[in-house]
This record gives structure tokens, sequence and C-alpha cells, in this order.
């Protein structure tokens, strides 16, 4: 059949012939993998900075030293596919619990966060250096934040919300990894300390297991939760106000001051504000 029509074909009119050959064309296309939905994998050395990207969008795994590109905007489940594609290749098993995305586009505003957060603390060191704001200073000089976009990122509760599904462009690093299983101490304390998680424990029975950690500047009934999913819950966990309260695995502890001078009176909550953009390497 195909010989005898291209026979035929040389008998008809260029006009015929052009309308053949663009739906030959058309269907051809139509026939074509759909490619553009697939990321370009990248992947990276921890002996190298990661490389500029110029794509579209593009979400940096750090844990696993990958970095997806897109040609396209893409919506948060289609890069929560592919991400937890590369795990089950690495066959790592991923907590999305404790998962944070950043934006990298947005790193000027939590830098100005952070350098807030750290004039006040100085100031503050400058009034009464018995306060113990060195060590907060040291704290957040050893850690690192970036803009976290506080989203779902459950990739089977993602895909059955009509509002929780945004679309994505720019540039994003999306940290996750296997669960951490600790609860981590940071604020108005000797050092920073970490603890494995239980179940039925409040915030006294850590304090107990860990000890006398707390500054004499140190509140020692009421603390800052930063759960992993960036929600902040303000507890109370003394004898006389105590609260019933919950903390996840992988969960911080902020230890505020307990009094501070009236125009300092920001600044418990808006450390804990910076904690949020914490970036946790589930380690």
């Amino acid at each position: 059949m195909f010989y005898h029509g291209w026979c035929n074909i040389r008998g008809l009119n260029s006009r015929f012939l052009s309308r053949l050959m663009l739906s030959q064309a058309k269907l051809s296309q139509a026939m074509l993998p759909r490619v553009m939905a697939y990321p370009l994998i990248v992947f990276i050395t921890f002996a190298a900075t990661f490389p500029a990207s110029s794509a579209e969008l593009s979400i940096m795994l750090p844990q696993q030293s990958v970095r997806l590109e897109y040609p396209q905007p893409a919506r948060l489940d289609t890069i929560l596919r592919d991400t937890n594609n590369q795990a089950r290749l690495a066959n790592v098993q991923l907590d999305y619990l404790q998962a944070q995305l950043f934006s990298l586009d947005k790193q000027s505003s939590i830098d100005s966060k952070k350098a807030q957060v750290v004039a006040q603390l100085k100031a503050l060191q400058a009034r009464d250096a018995s306060m113990g704001t060195d060590k907060i200073l040291d704290q957040i000089e050893r850690s690192q934040f970036h803009y976290r976009e506080f989203a779902s990122l459950d990739y089977d509760l993602v895909q059955s919300l009509r509002n929780g599904n945004p679309q994505l462009l720019g540039h994003y690093q999306l940290n996750i990894g296997a669960r951490n299983n600790k609860i981590n101490f940071l604020g108005a304390v000797e050092q920073s300390e970490s603890i494995v998680h239980k179940a039925q424990w409040f915030l006294a029975d850590y304090f107990n297991a860990l000890g006398d950690i707390r500054l004499d500047s140190a509140s020692h009934s009421t603390a800052f939760v930063i759960q992993p999913d960036g929600k902040v819950i303000e507890v109370a966990y003394g004898v006389w106000n105590f609260e019933p309260h919950f903390l996840a695995p992988g969960a911080i502890v902020y230890v505020p001051f307990k009094s501070l001078p009236s125009e300092f009176s920001s600044l418990n909550q808006d450390i804990a504000d910076l904690l949020r953009h914490k970036v946790n390497h589930n380690e």
C-alpha cells in the first residue's frame, strides 16, 4: 500500500502533496515521547562547590549530591516524585516530615534577618556581658540559614492538595534524607546539645537528662520549640505553669532569656523566627 500510494503521489498537484506531508509531520510529532517532563540530573562531588545553573528551575539535593534541572517551571509534586525516584535508586528511605525546601533566590532576605538578630545580640552583650549572648552568637555563626518555603513536602499529601502544589521557578535547595531522631537544644545554654527523642517525654524530662545546661540568664519555665515543619510554639514546662506539649523528632528547642531590657523585648521571638530557617542536614 505504501509503495502504491508513493507512485500515485507523482501525479498529484503540489497543494495536495504539501497537505499530505504536513499531516505526516504532525503524526510523527504526536508519536514522540514527551521528554520535557523529565529533569536533567547533574551529579556533583563534595570536593567542589555547586556550579551555577542556567535552567528555568533547578533543585539542589545536597545530601544526594544531585541537582535536578528543568527547562520550564514544574509543580512541587513533580519535584518530590523525581526526588523520590533518586532515593529509590540509592536505596535510601526519605523522611518528608523533616524535609526543608529553601529558595536560594530569596537569600538576601534571610541574610538581613540574621544580621538584625546578630546586631541585637552584640548590643545586648555590650550592655551586659553576663547575659551569655556570646554563646548564642557563636551558635548562630556556626549555623547555616537559607530562606525556607513553608509547605508540606509529603508527596502523597501534595498530590491531593488543590492549593498545596505550587508551581516552582528559580533556584531551590531541598534538604531531605533519613530521619534525624534527635532533639536539639540551642539558646541560653552552656553549649548546644542533642539528645535522642523519647516519645513520652516532656521538656522537663529532657532537661533532667541533660543536666544543668541552662545559663543563669535563661528561663527555667518556658522555651520555644521549632518543630521540623517550621512551626513555632512557646512551651510552658515549669512545675507551676506546666502545659502538655509534643516534641517531634528533629525539633529545635530554643532556651530563651528569662528577662530582657525593654528595647530588646522581641529578641527571643526574633531568634526563634530565625531558627525556622536554619538548615538541618539530617545528620
